[in-house]
């Protein structure tokens, strides 16, 4: 996973656990942060509808600037879900940073969980749409990829929604990283119009 945007957004944990309705926790000292718990497989729109409660309450008008997973031979799946999702939030009045873990119904608020300690935040260039509007979800973006190259037997160790980018030579799309999570020279990775399906940019699968 690319951490390039640590240190100037919010990140929300997402486990596949419902958080909604729940309180918020900010845990006093740096020890006090939760060990992520992964539950349930989701898609990227299924996690961001309950994560999205907990980005309005730290600020209303946070936009949502990295979506994506581990780099994990366990917590994602082939289908194109996974049991962790990081969402990178930045904000145009606070311009700062924390990050959320999710664990069960109680997320903590607070880079490492220290109240306060929160990063210094830039505006997005290219902040990523609301995901309830893209027309392709996560599990969608395997489906499609499974009919350019990649085969059921391919393991998928990533998922990212890559904003327009002029070093991949892609719009939004989905990035999806086949292999060895434990073996950087085995990826073999796929990009997909997150809007409109088709196969875009650096394919590793192409013949």
């Amino acid at each position: 996973m690319e951490w390039k945007w640590i240190g100037r957004l919010l990140a929300v944990v997402i486990e596949g656990l419902l958080i909604a309705s729940c309180s918020v926790f900010v845990s006093p000292t740096p020890t006090a942060t939760p060990v992520p718990t992964p539950g349930p497989p989701l898609t990227a729109k299924e996690a961001y509808r309950l994560a999205e409660p907990a980005i309005r309450a730290w600020h209303e008008d946070a936009v949502v600037e990295y979506v994506g997973t581990p780099t994990s031979n366990h917590w994602v799946y082939d289908d194109g879900t996974s049991q962790v999702w990081y969402f990178g939030i930045t904000t145009v009045h606070t311009k700062t940073g924390v990050v959320v873990y999710g664990k069960g119904a109680v997320p903590v608020i607070g880079y490492q969980g220290i109240p306060g300690f929160e990063k210094s935040g830039v505006l997005p260039d290219n902040p990523i749409s609301p995901l309830d509007e893209l027309e392709i979800d996560s599990d969608e973006a395997v489906e499609i990829v499974l009919r350019h190259g990649v085969s059921s037997e391919d393991r998928l160790i990533e998922i990212e929604l890559t904003p327009p980018s002029s070093y991949y030579g892609v719009p939004l799309s989905w990035k999806l990283t086949y292999g060895d999570a434990d073996d950087i020279h085995s990826y073999r990775k796929i990009f997909i119009d997150a809007h409109t399906g088709e196969v875009v940019g650096h394919n590793d699968f192409a013949e």
